[in-house]
């Protein structure tokens, strides 16, 4: 079977696909997954409260507000939450994508927090339509697993989370309900970090590369072809007190239709002992990717399944004398081929 191969575009660089490798002839369905219509009940704005059951015994109440609409030529539903607990001076925000990740045919959630967390989960839906997460983390040292339940009605949804520590029996922690109301609501990206929450060196060490950047470059779309030319913009930004940093591409290959987007979100990753990467775009891509500093390069490197068919790829960004992007060179193996140079673009900072 001829192989036809259409590689990353790096959104933060490193992190998002402009087209995906392909193991057919014919191009992909860049249309939304019918999968995704099950999502639907999701879509609005939401206002409630609830009790937060702390480990002590103390029961602290909240409230939260939502708004959930279709993003990215909608292949996903961007999720903006608020949640304010009595007694603590600052909210927990949110911003999440939730979608239907093709590949590992699954409903994946991409989460990022003003408590540093930047995670891909996966969700699964109930016969009763109600939303399963389950998320294993650790806090000072100690893991502990969560479950989410979040179930619509209507115009209710309820939230019901569970957490499971290494001893004992799971506790139910947060028990809330929310209606829909008139009232949209957009994550504030200027708001400070959750409960002082510090961002970690290596993390406040990329905050040298923010701004705007114009690229200019090439990609391979197969080993022995002519390149590809590409252009586009990426921005970058420190957000909620440096614990993430955001950034958003816009892209034009040759030749090709329309405008190519992602979004990505970098933070620091405890149990990897790296930085973590989570990307989605308007043509329906999810994934990850983990980040490192080797000396004064950036490295981020991930692996997939393309049509079942393995896939790992590593790009290096290098930076100029004042820490702002210069170059990003990608290296892709797919397969059983050699490896080859998939993508090299420069960067220009525009402000």
């Amino acid at each position: 079977m001829k192989t036809r191969l259409a590689i990353l575009l790096p959104a933060l660089c490193a992190a998002s696909l402009l087209a995906t490798p392909l193991t057919a002839q014919e191009p992909p369905d860049m249309s939304p997954a019918k999968e995704l219509k099950k999502l639907e009940p999701l879509i609005g704005n939401w206002a409630g409260s609830g009790v937060m059951n702390e480990p002590s015994g103390q029961k602290s109440p909240w409230t939260a507000k939502a708004t959930c609409q279709w993003a990215l030529n909608n292949h996903f539903v961007q999720e903006d939450w608020e949640f304010k607990f009595d007694g603590l001076e600052g909210p927990i925000v949110y911003r999440n994508y939730l979608g239907w990740d093709k590949e590992g045919e699954r409903y994946v959630r991409v989460i990022t927090n003003n408590v540093g967390q930047v995670m891909l989960t996966e969700m699964n839906l109930l016969p009763d339509g109600s939303m399963l997460q389950f998320m294993h983390n650790s806090q000072a040292g100690m893991p502990y697993t969560e479950r989410r339940v979040d179930k619509i009605d209507g115009d209710t949804m309820t939230i019901v989370t569970d957490m499971l520590m290494p001893m004992g029996k799971a506790t139910m922690v947060i028990d809330g309900k929310l209606k829909r109301c008139e009232e949209a609501y957009e994550v504030d990206w200027g708001e400070d970090a959750f409960m002082e929450m510090k961002p970690h060196e290596q993390l406040k060490k990329v905050g040298v590369i923010r701004g705007q950047y114009e690229l200019k470059g090439e990609m391979v779309m197969e080993p022995g072809k002519d390149a590809l030319g590409i252009t586009g913009t990426d921005w970058f930004s420190m957000v909620w007190g440096g614990t993430v940093m955001r950034s958003r591409t816009e892209g034009h290959a040759e030749g090709a239709p329309g405008t190519y987007e992602s979004h990505a979100f970098w933070g620091w990753d405890a149990k990897s002992k790296c930085m973590r990467a989570a990307f989605v775009s308007n043509m329906g891509e999810v994934g990850e990717m983990l980040v490192h500093w080797v000396e004064n390069d950036l490295v981020s490197t991930g692996t997939n399944t393309i049509g079942g068919v393995p896939m790992t790829q590593r790009y290096t960004m290098k930076l100029g004398r004042k820490g702002e992007l210069k170059s990003v060179v990608g290296t892709t193996l797919f397969g059983a081929m050699e490896p080859f140079v998939s993508f090299k673009a420069t960067y220009r900072k525009q402000h």
